[in-house]
């Protein structure tokens, strides 16, 4: 009897363990997309406004919600000289997620992205006599760099905050889009000319 009691309660306590390994397995990867997620809209939100940033010189205030303040005071993209004199009035701006691991336990995330500009328009702030007695106001403005970036994100006082931003490839610039050939506007051709056999009925 007493051998039967100890199978029965083997059994039990492997499946009481199972159950709680499950259940932990769960909250864990509960925790991973919760975190995976913040660490998503702060990388994808937080490099939008690092562009928009750059090209309109409003300087690093805003970012603070994104980016570590030392990070910040380093970025040297964020804090050149590139595109100060000019008005930027648009542009379009593309970012992909390749891959995303993040370690809630450790605190850490990594995340690889591509990120471009394909256009970008505006105007010089300062002409010269020549630039302000023409016609045309726009500018050809530097082309921004098409690159593979791997962020480092770190949990600091219940948010993440993007602390290394790092470049590891110098990537083609997107092929220009060709114009869709149904949105081109059709050419009335001319009225065909009478033959000469309508002529000679019509006589």
């Amino acid at each position: 009897m007493k051998k039967y009691v100890l199978r029965f309660s083997w059994y039990l306590g492997w499946k009481l363990l199972a159950v709680l390994l499950i259940f932990a397995a769960m909250f864990a990867a509960f925790f991973i997309a919760m975190d995976s997620a913040n660490v998503y809209v702060v990388v994808t939100d937080g490099l939008k406004e690092r562009a928009s940033a750059v090209l309109h010189d409003e300087g690093t205030g805003g970012l603070t919600s994104y980016f570590d303040t030392a990070y910040l005071a380093g970025d040297t993209q964020l804090n050149g000289q590139t595109y100060r004199k000019y008005n930027v009035t648009d542009f379009i701006y593309h970012l992909k997620v390749e891959s995303l691991w993040c370690q809630p336990w450790a605190g850490v995330a990594r995340i690889t992205v591509v990120e471009s500009i394909p256009e970008i328009n505006g105007t010089l702030k300062e002409k010269s006599n020549d630039e302000r007695s023409g016609e045309s106001t726009q500018a050809v403005l530097p082309a921004w760099t098409r690159g593979r970036y791997v962020l480092t994100c770190r949990k600091e006082n219940d948010r993440w905050l993007v602390t290394e931003m790092e470049l590891t490839a110098v990537l083609e610039p997107e092929p220009t889009p060709s114009p869709d050939p149904a949105d081109a506007t059709a050419t009335p051709s001319a009225a065909p000319s009478p033959t000469a056999s309508a002529q000679a009925a019509g006589e």
